[in-house]
């Protein structure tokens, strides 16, 4: 399963964004059935708009992880009944 966040940050310390980032990425892959200990960032990307005013940075983080026991259970369960 796998969590992206991908949103422009303002005026906020570098530390700070790229934290809030994978955090929300995280928890976005969690929120959709990953198992959160195995959930890893797999891409992250930073870049300034320099157009913007403030020192805005567009932050992309994508993070995935192994499907939760529940829905292997579902899934396995799903394909039982559509055979």
């Amino acid at each position: 399963m796998s969590g992206t966040f991908d949103q422009v940050i303002c005026d906020t310390p570098r530390s700070e964004a790229v934290e809030t980032a994978v955090a929300q990425a995280v928890r976005a892959a969690v929120d959709a059935g990953a198992v959160k200990d195995t959930v890893e960032v797999v891409e992250r990307e930073e870049i300034p708009l320099s157009y913007l005013p403030g020192n805005a940075i567009r932050y992309s983080v994508k993070a995935v992880g192994n499907l939760g026991k529940e829905l292997q259970d579902y899934v396995y369960s799903y394909k039982l009944v559509n055979l």
